[in-house]
């Protein structure tokens, strides 16, 4: 999973930026609106965790800019503001999921897996394996030494059974 984390606050993306490491996922760090659409425009990403208060505006311009150009890109809100009618207007203009400040990050890393998805097809050919997801697309070569072809994938969401090949 390849996510983007929009974050002013140079802390706590370093702490998210961390804990998606330790995950073995990618995470790219933009501290404001600017360099967040400067990255959109640029690289595909599986996931946007979207800070709202932002030194150059409101995440919340982001979130519709990619909706209203379709991208159905999943977006969770990290933010502070903690109203129901923050959280109301955030989930109507489009975000996935909503998640407020302070978080606990096991909490984060369930519900960005939870809008990742996770993979859905393995299919082999030539000696790599194409992994299709709800929004990913990874190459990875598998090493089968000592499982005489057989490969079980432990990959999708925790609780759904894991294919067997």
């Amino acid at each position: 999973m390849r996510a983007l984390l929009v974050e002013d606050n140079p802390v706590l993306a370093d702490g998210v930026s961390r804990a998606f490491a330790l995950a073995g996922l990618t995470l790219d760090h933009a501290s404001d609106l600017s360099s967040a659409r400067a990255f959109l425009r640029e690289f595909r990403v599986d996931i946007v965790l979207l800070d709202l208060t932002l030194p150059d505006g409101d995440g919340m311009t982001l979130l519709g800019e990619m909706r209203d150009r379709d991208d159905k890109t999943p977006v969770l809100i990290l933010t502070a503001r903690d109203a129901v009618r923050d959280r109301v207007s955030g989930l109507d203009r489009g975000a996935d999921d909503y998640l407020t400040k302070p978080f606990a990050l096991d909490e984060l890393m369930a519900r960005a897996r939870a809008l990742w998805g996770g993979i859905l097809l393995l299919i082999s050919a030539a000696g790599m394996y194409y992994a299709f997801g709800f929004n990913v697309f990874t190459m990875f070569p598998i090493c089968f030494a000592g499982l005489g072809g057989v490969l079980a994938l432990a990959a999708g969401k925790p609780d759904e059974p894991k294919a067997h090949f």
